[in-house]
């Protein structure tokens, strides 16, 4: 629960802005507007302040940015050419922001990629007392902690438009996670099963949870075909006030509140 009276949480995925506000730890109000680019951003941002949110607490996080973590002792002093070996090359400007988490066991570096140096700048010029978090960690983080009580594999897969976000953990200890733009057909089921089969896993056999949250509803597509390889599967949907829309796209973004 925040400590805070008001807060205000933005999640930019690089075509729209998915913002919610409330009080106390519980969202009131969520809404979405197009951003397709920083200074379309950043007009979404001073639309949002003039309507009087964020005087308290604003977080902002890059949702689905392409990541890559590595523990403490390894990636401190190296993180850009970590973000190099593992993403390529840099085009264009970037800024790049670095997370710590103790969730796992020993002190873990996430590494994100922000296709802009302007957006920490612009957000900042909005709100100078603004935060910025890592969704991605976070959720990440929350799943372990799942795991930790849960029995089997406990998989995650939250989708936005562009890109989807893939985990496995198991017992609090994160076996697998990656950023993918491989939304079509059977993609993500591919991704998923692929990397259980490297480990020694057969999908039918392991017991695994699959927890979906994003842009899915029961019955599409993606539901459909992970039902045909597990037995459970979840669409994952936070308990929160009437915001008008679908609370399951809001589970990875929702989670941040812990962090205001």
């Amino acid at each position: 629960m925040s400590q805070y009276s008001e807060f205000l949480i933005l999640g930019w995925d690089g075509r729209s802005l998915l913002w919610s506000n409330g009080a106390a730890g519980r969202t009131e109000q969520a809404g979405e507007v197009e951003a397709t680019d920083p200074a379309s951003l950043n007009a979404a941002c001073l639309n949002l302040k003039a309507s009087g949110l964020g005087k308290e607490v604003v977080v902002f996080h890059r949702r689905h940015a392409f990541f890559t973590a590595a523990p403490a002792s390894v990636a401190e002093g190296h993180e850009e050419q970590l973000l190099r070996l593992h993403l390529g090359p840099q085009e264009g400007a970037y800024s790049n922001q670095v997370f710590h988490s103790e969730a796992f066991g020993d002190d873990m570096v996430l590494m994100e990629r922000w296709e802009s140096e302007a957006v920490q700048r612009d957000v900042q010029r909005v709100w100078p007392h603004a935060r910025f978090e890592s969704s991605t960690l976070r959720w990440l983080e929350k799943i372990g902690a799942d795991s930790r009580v849960g029995e089997g594999p406990m998989i995650a897969v939250d989708i936005g438009l562009t890109r989807a976000l893939l985990a496995r953990l198991e017992e609090g200890q994160l076996k697998w996670a990656i950023v993918t733009e491989d939304l079509e057909g059977d993609g993500l089921l591919y991704h998923v099963v692929n990397a259980m089969h490297q480990d020694g896993l057969e999908p039918a056999a392991s017991g695994a949870q699959i927890m979906l949250s994003g842009e899915v509803e029961r019955g599409d597509a993606w539901h459909s075909v992970f039902n045909q390889f597990f037995s459970q599967v979840k669409i994952v949907q936070p308990e929160m006030k009437e915001v008008g829309m679908k609370t399951q796209r809001l589970a990875l973004h929702s989670n941040i509140i812990k962090c205001a």
